[in-house]
């Protein structure tokens, strides 16, 4: 059972990463998530607005590179490898480097983080 499958660098199982992990980063591939403001918005959820920065254009492209809230190393480390963070789910999809899918899953996991803080703080 070779083929697609096997060679696609993001494939579950291949960066060692957990259920609820791969969950997240698919949220981030196909931007269909609640943790999105645009998203939400379309649910009929609440605004469009970021939880981390209140800017009205909230989207996966925001969070990964642009909510200025958000910026730390693994930020850095993924402009890094990230040519046009515009296309960035063909190049984290089709990059035969694996740095750029473990710096794409390494930046998703932070921003997992901060979603968390946001709804412990909410939650008080």
């Amino acid at each position: 059972s070779s083929g697609i499958n096997a060679e696609w660098p993001l494939r579950p199982g291949n960066h060692g990463t957990t259920k609820q992990e791969d969950s997240h980063i698919m949220d981030f591939i196909h931007g269909n998530s609640p943790i999105f403001g645009n998203c939400r918005e379309r649910m009929g959820l609440g605004d469009n607005s970021c939880y981390f920065c209140q800017n009205q254009e909230d989207d996966p492209l925001h969070q990964l590179f642009n909510c200025e809230e958000v910026q730390d190393s693994s930020y850095s480390n993924l402009l890094e490898v990230i040519v046009n963070p515009q296309d960035y789910v063909n190049e984290v999809l089709l990059s035969r480097d694996r740095t750029v899918q473990k710096r794409f899953i390494e930046r998703i996991g932070f921003l997992m983080e901060q979603h968390q803080l946001v709804n412990e703080l909410q939650d008080r």
